[in-house]
């Protein structure tokens, strides 16, 4: 998965490795690495140490992925606009667990896509969820949400289930079964 000056790649144990700028912490190995022109692995010791990922996605100075058991999301990285979802808009250099509240034990995530200013996510319960700076994209009203907020999908929703979401700087498609965007 590609940043803007970052990329990071998922082995088949699920663990990351990232490589390029690091100086706001997206390669996640703990450090504020000005530029690591070679893989580095992505910092998941102490209370991280057993989790593994699935699916991953970097935005321009962050990324986000998904745990392979619970699927739960974790991010990393620049979060001036608060696009890491932990309720703050400190940059994190590791993984720090997305702040979702008040979800049911059942939800699962299927899909996340990290942008510049904020992320997006999908769960099996075809909610979609954006956390960072809106700029009206992602709802009616414009501001930063630091945790997630859930998106009303029932204008794009019509019969289907979604299965992956891309954002762009200022905005987000989803893609459904059925193949209607």
């Amino acid at each position: 998965s590609t940043g803007g000056l970052h990329t990071c790649v998922l082995d088949i144990e699920g663990k990351i490795f990232c490589w390029g700028k690091g100086n706001f912490g997206q390669l996640g190995n703990n450090t504020l690495t000005t530029i690591s022109h070679i893989p580095v692995e992505v910092d998941m010791s102490g209370n991280l140490e057993n989790i593994r990922f699935s699916q991953i996605n970097s935005g321009y100075e962050h990324t986000c992925a998904i745990t392979e058991t619970k699927k739960e999301i974790y991010c990393w990285g620049r979060n001036y606009d608060g696009q890491l979802g932990d309720g703050t808009v400190d940059y994190k250099m590791r993984p720090e667990k997305v702040k979702f509240g008040n979800l049911d034990d059942d939800v699962i995530f299927k899909a996340v896509s990290a942008s510049v200013i904020h992320t997006c996510a999908i769960d099996n319960m075809n909610r979609v969820y954006c956390w960072g700076k809106n700029e009206g994209f992602f709802s009616n009203s414009e501001g930063t949400t630091l945790i997630p907020s859930k998106i009303d999908t029932n204008i794009i929703l019509k019969n289907g289930n979604l299965v992956s979401i891309v954002t762009g700087t200022t905005h987000n498609c989803v893609l459904d079964d059925m193949g209607e965007v």
